[in-house]
């Protein structure tokens, strides 16, 4: 974060995007229940994420492990999950992760499409919450 700060992409609201914060995650079909810590800043109509993923296998673990850090997944915002997932496995693309339910009213939806060999990176269809809980933290600090 301190180098996207540096660039004047900042702040950072810091969450721990777990199975407290949100249901049903799976990747590649299982139940998911590790935790990743999630970074988001909005600069204008982009939206930034850093996730900082545990030991655990999950799709952050790999890519970091077959090509360090760097660009992961591009995501678009969708009106309705189903029709965006079935739409993308419809054109051959399978789920590598999905989750639900992290706003503070129990919406919001993500899935990952495995499209790498595609495009180059992963494809997240976003389904955003009305209200996302507050931080954990925040990065820079107040005052910092």
């Amino acid at each position: 974060m301190a180098n996207w700060a540096a660039l004047g992409i900042a702040p950072w609201q810091v969450h721990d995007f777990g199975p407290q914060m949100v249901k049903g995650m799976t990747f590649r079909g299982q139940a998911q229940t590790e935790a990743v810590q999630l970074s988001l800043c909005d600069i204008g109509p982009l939206s930034f994420e850093l996730i900082g993923p545990g030991m655990a296998a999950s799709i952050y673990r790999e890519h970091l492990d077959h090509h360090g850090e760097g660009l992961h997944h591009v995501g678009y915002f969708v009106d309705h999950m189903e029709a965006a997932i079935a739409d993308m496995i419809g054109r051959g693309y399978l789920v590598l992760r999905r989750g639900h339910g992290f706003g503070r009213d129990d919406d919001g939806a993500y899935a990952y499409f495995n499209t790498e060999a595609a495009i180059g990176c992963v494809i997240e269809a976003m389904l955003a919450p009305k209200r996302l809980p507050p931080p954990a933290r925040w990065f820079p600090a107040e005052g910092e």
